[in-house]
């Protein structure tokens, strides 16, 4: 759902790493292994660039889901 990468966006610190960090994650899920298990992926970007956690499956599935849809996410800086 999209609410949650608002969300999330608006309150890291870094925004430009932020986009830069989830915007075409191709590389990261075909060449590094992470095809069958994106949200583990996501999960341990949000951590360990951000510090981040997601307790809630549902919700961390549902925000993975919008990234690998999405690709590119500069268009979240109009949300600022």
């Amino acid at each position: 759902m999209m609410i949650y990468l608002i969300q999330l966006y608006k309150i890291v610190h870094d925004k430009k790493l932020f986009i830069k960090v989830f915007s075409d994650l191709d590389f990261e899920l075909e060449e590094m292994g992470w095809k069958d298990d994106p949200e583990g992926l996501i999960e341990g970007m949000l951590y360990n660039h951000f510090g981040l956690e997601i307790k809630d499956e549902k919700q961390l599935s549902l925000l993975t889901k919008t990234i690998l849809k999405k690709k590119d996410l500069s268009f979240l800086e109009a949300f600022k």
